[in-house]
């Protein structure tokens, strides 16, 4: 697992030491304005009943703690926790995919599955409610693996609460179908 961890370190290198190369597009202009909106516990003029708009994962735990944290601090180191919080979950979700594949594949294989299902494009989208989701689908299926319904339903509650409900279909049914699959499909009653 160091392996991975070092790798993650390496491919994000330029982010972490330059974390404002991410200050574009939708990251910067709606999530991170919202995000500190959260934070601050004030009303978000864009999205006026932000709690009803799943894509700015108001109810996802991490989400919530770093908006606490970030409306503390000034904008600038605000924006970098919000892009580290962003790269330690494809981190969190490499772990899992090793973690998974570990318990199926040697761990040359798990490593190489782990890096290529972590950090293909579609997840490295800046959307913080995408990277949220998709960190969580390793976990169900690690849970799955092992027949552990606690992991298993707190990876599926983490996908609903990271909030991008289209992926989080997607997942939850990649889900289902692996329990069928492995003979496990009593953790899903």
């Amino acid at each position: 697992m160091c392996w991975l961890v070092l790798f993650h370190i390496l491919f994000f290198y330029s982010l972490y030491t330059k974390p404002f190369q991410l200050a574009t597009s939708e990251l910067l202009s709606t999530f991170f304005p919202s995000w500190i909106k959260l934070g601050r516990g004030g009303r978000d003029t864009y999205w006026l009943v932000p709690n009803a708009h799943p894509v700015l994962s108001t109810y996802y735990p991490i989400h919530r703690v770093t908006a606490w944290i970030g409306a503390r601090l000034n904008l600038d180191r605000a924006f970098i926790l919000l892009v580290y919080t962003l790269l330690l979950h494809t981190l969190w979700a490499s772990l899992g995919w090793y973690l998974t594949f570990r318990t199926l594949f040697s761990p040359l294989v798990a490593v190489f599955g782990a890096i290529t299902a972590s950090y293909m494009a579609y997840s490295l989208k800046q959307q913080p409610c995408i990277a949220y989701t998709l960190a969580w689908l390793p976990w169900m299926l690690l849970g799955i693996t092992r027949y552990d319904i606690l992991l298993t339903g707190v990876a599926f509650g983490m996908t609903l609460l990271a909030g991008y409900y289209p992926i989080g279909i997607y997942t939850t049914l990649i889900a289902v179908g692996a329990s069928v699959w492995w003979d496990t499909p009593l953790l899903w009653i």
